[in-house]
């Protein structure tokens, strides 16, 4: 692999510079500024420069000489750009030979070399209403996560937390209660503190008569889980594992984790009730009560008990998709699971923000409890699982949505998924009226023909997807993916407008890697990859 090659050859060459001394610091290769005419660049001069105690332009000058003595056949031109960063041309035969060789063996994307074993829970919307377009952004950006984090290589699992019990849970019964007896014929208001949607009245008539006691609280959960259920899987999501929060009582892993937390010292009694002291771990918002003074547990003290429960079944790493309204929780959730004897960096929590959807300019309202709200299956049904998925996952996380309805559906480069999609089918046209002309796809080709700047161009960027794909796996974040796939379409599609293309055999090659690439994407965001449109 080039950027290995030139791994080897830059640490060989700094050992040369300072008498097998190896840098403290870890230097960096990567592209350099787009002024720079270079195809990458080096910062290990800097992080050299208290070892060999001289500026970095001295010792680049210096790092520069060595390796054009040892006549490295792989460079083109090496240069120092800046106070100090080397900068590298390699020749354009490695592109070229490295790209046949990732298409031949279909291994676009290089694994990690140190895997986990991941747990990633995402949605665990509460069962009280059916999922709506800001629940299906967290659904959308842990799926989608989790697809990166498999293709790297890394053993990864999916889980729903039904937080099935609590106030909510009680209004939620009670809410069912009363639709039931008013579809029995009595004069019942609900109580303020209801669930309004139209789905609780539906619920309600699913029941119909029935003598003797009834478990609305049991009812209520299962309908609204298979409701929930039922829509994930249209959105191409299906949960490993749903967690259910009362198994924690009954299975004793609660009194588990709370007696690891009295043994680590950092819960105390205080006032008859029991308080985590979170604030040595930068906790700002204070201490916390975890078992209150009659006894109930808090929702914190149940969330401290499903991550103990998590790291005990084995996971290496816990990832959490949250809501930007818990960016207050973070701290003293990683405050606990330091306590109860684990690395807090094990822990990532991934916070996404809110997501408005538009129609016809303006933005539509939402509220589970007033029923005011617009279903993530309505959103399928009118733009269809591809456009819900690809718009959803454009942004990063942190960045607010709008939602444009009406731009979802457009078939038109103006739509980011259709465009991206079209520049896969189009690729297979092409290759269909190659095939009809007799034009075969020939690998020998590809190495002695391509050579225009758009055609190198065009490799490197192939190249470059799996720094893409290891990137969005860093940071939780899969508009890496979809941003790199909306320009890889661009130069396709600006490349076939300049180029004939199916008269070519080493071409064919070229826009089949494309095709490869644009598959694979859309996979790892759960989009569909049409061969037509």
């Amino acid at each position: 692999m080039i950027k290995e090659k030139l791994v080897e050859l830059i640490s060989a060459t700094w050992l040369k510079l300072c008498d097998g001394e190896v840098i403290d610091n870890n230097f960096v290769i990567e592209e350099p500024p787009k002024n720079i005419q270079a195809d990458f660049a080096t910062n290990i001069c800097f992080q050299g420069a208290r070892l060999i105690k001289n500026s970095p332009i001295k010792i680049a000058e210096k790092f520069i000489e060595l390796i054009n003595e040892n006549k490295v056949d792989m460079i083109e031109d090496i240069f120092i750009a800046g106070p100090g960063f080397v900068n590298f041309i390699l020749k354009k035969e490695l592109f070229i030979e490295e790209a046949l060789t990732r298409f031949n063996s279909k291994n676009y994307v290089i694994k990690t070399k140190n895997s986990d074993k991941i747990l990633i829970e995402f949605v665990s919307a509460n069962p009280t209403g059916p999922l709506h377009i800001g629940h299906a952004r967290g659904a959308a950006i842990g799926d989608s996560l989790a697809r990166i984090l498999t293709r790297l290589g890394h053993a990864v699992d999916k889980e729903y937390y039904v937080n099935n019990a609590g106030n909510q849970i009680d209004v939620l019964a009670k809410t069912l209660d009363v639709r039931y007896q008013q579809l029995q014929g009595k004069d019942i208001e609900l109580p303020d503190e209801s669930y309004r949607g139209k789905y609780m009245i539906e619920i309600a008539e699913q029941i119909g008569i029935q003598s003797g006691e009834i478990d609305f609280k049991k009812i209520v959960i299962a309908k609204i889980l298979d409701l929930i259920e039922g829509d994930l899987k249209k959105f191409n999501i299906d949960f490993h594992n749903w967690f259910l929060e009362t198994s924690l009582i009954e299975d004793e892993q609660f009194d588990f984790a709370i007696e690891r937390l009295k043994r680590s010292g950092h819960l105390k009694l205080v006032d008859g009730a029991w308080w985590l002291m979170a604030g040595d771990l930068g906790d700002d918002d204070k201490n916390r009560v975890v078992i209150r003074q009659d006894g109930r547990p808090t929702y914190f003290a149940t969330d401290i008990a499903y991550h103990a429960n998590k790291f005990k079944r084995g996971y290496d790493k816990l990832i959490n998709i949250w809501g930007a309204d818990h960016h207050g929780y973070v701290a003293r959730i990683k405050a606990a699971v330091s306590y109860l004897g684990h690395e807090q960096d094990d822990l990532n929590i991934v916070l996404y923000n809110l997501v408005s959807l538009l129609r016809n300019g303006q933005k539509i309202p939402m509220s589970t409890r007033a029923g005011e709200f617009i279903s993530l299956a309505e959103v399928i049904n009118e733009v269809g699982v591809d456009a819900t998925r690809f718009f959803l996952l454009m942004r990063d996380g942190n960045s607010s949505l709008d939602f444009d309805l009406e731009l979802a559906k457009a078939q038109s480069s103006d739509n980011p998924v259709y465009y991206v999609q079209y520049a896969r089918a189009r690729i297979f046209s092409i290759l269909r009226k190659a095939s009809e002309d007799g034009v075969k796809p020939s690998n020998d080709d590809f190495l002695k023909t391509i050579k225009e700047k758009e055609e190198l161009n065009l490799i490197k960027m192939i190249l470059k997807y799996s720094d893409i794909v290891a990137l969005a796996a860093k940071e939780c974040s899969s508009h890496h993916i979809s941003m790199y796939l909306q320009e890889l379409a661009a130069k396709f599609h600006n490349y076939y407008a300049k180029y004939k293309i199916s008269e070519q055999p080493g071409r064919l090659i070229l826009i089949m890697m494309i095709a490869d690439i644009i598959a694979d994407g859309l996979d790892l965001l759960g989009v569909s990859a049409p061969d037509r449109m």
